[in-house]
């Protein structure tokens, strides 16, 4: 899958979110169906109870932050993505996102002499 700008910025904030690491990532994800649907409902189940001192970065600071990883020439690459490299990918839990800069394609070379 290939995230569209919308969810991109999702992903990313909900991954900046106080205390949402990334188990807490991929089990709200998969619970709500997206990032952008987890977003809608990490207030109301940190209101209910149990659910952490989440604190949600607000979407301008995650605009600023994408915009200034492209004015560098990078991009960021989801767990869900093609581009994201396998060695993280079988970590568990797997970081959501990373920031990468440069020759993107030597991500996924076997590095192993």
């Amino acid at each position: 899958m290939i995230l569209g700008d919308t969810e991109r910025l999702a992903w990313l904030r909900l991954a900046r979110t106080r205390n949402i690491g990334p188990v807490a990532f991929a089990n709200l994800t998969a619970r709500f169906g997206s990032a952008t649907a987890a977003l809608k409902e990490v207030p109301r189940m940190a209101q209910r109870g149990g659910a952490g001192n989440f604190i949600l970065p607000p979407e301008s600071e995650a605009e600023r932050e994408l915009a200034g990883l492209e004015k560098l020439g990078g991009r960021l690459i989801a767990a869900c993505e093609p581009d994201f490299p396998s060695g993280l990918a079988a970590l568990d839990p797997r970081p959501p996102l990373i920031s990468a800069i440069g020759n993107i394609h030597l991500l996924q070379k076997n590095m192993i002499a």
